[in-house]
């Protein structure tokens, strides 16, 4: 087995690393963001269309009174949905920045600015995605037992 060898010069290596990372880090963003809009948006489409057919509507098995107290757990999981998919689709949003070319600390900040927004909107969809399919379990759960 050949062993590994290491770079003549490992901090030119673990710069260069460094600077590939930064260079694709926007890139990332909008890639997880992509896989989210489509995650998102199927499971809005299975969940509103299980809860379409579903007999939720059926006065016999669910009282009107029982479906005012439960409706808003039957609804949460859109609401949570949409809202992931509002800031997943955030992502894709352009702004204006205002740079000097000439001045590499106002690229950076404007590329700071830029990667920080997109993190922060990618976080909250997937915060947002995550809160919906445990909303989504409690509403399965309680559908079942009831």
């Amino acid at each position: 087995m050949k062993e590994a060898q290491l770079p003549e010069d490992p901090r030119a290596f673990w710069r260069e690393t460094a600077r590939e990372l930064v260079k694709g880090s926007i890139a990332s963003c909008d890639e997880v963001a992509k896989q989210l809009v489509a995650v998102t948006s199927l499971l809005e489409g299975l969940y509103f269309h299980a809860i379409a057919f579903s007999d939720l509507r059926d006065p016999a098995k669910y009282p009107r009174d029982v479906l005012i107290a439960w409706g808003w757990l039957y609804l949460l999981p859109i609401g949570l949905l949409l809202i992931s998919l509002a800031f997943a689709l955030a992502v894709f949003f352009p702004q204006r920045y205002k740079v000097n070319l000439a001045s590499s600390d106002g690229g950076q900040a404007v590329f700071e600015a830029i990667a920080g927004r997109k993190l922060n909107c990618v976080r909250a969809a997937g915060v947002f995605l995550l809160l919906a399919i445990l909303a989504t379990l409690a509403a399965a759960w309680v559908y079942l037992v009831k």
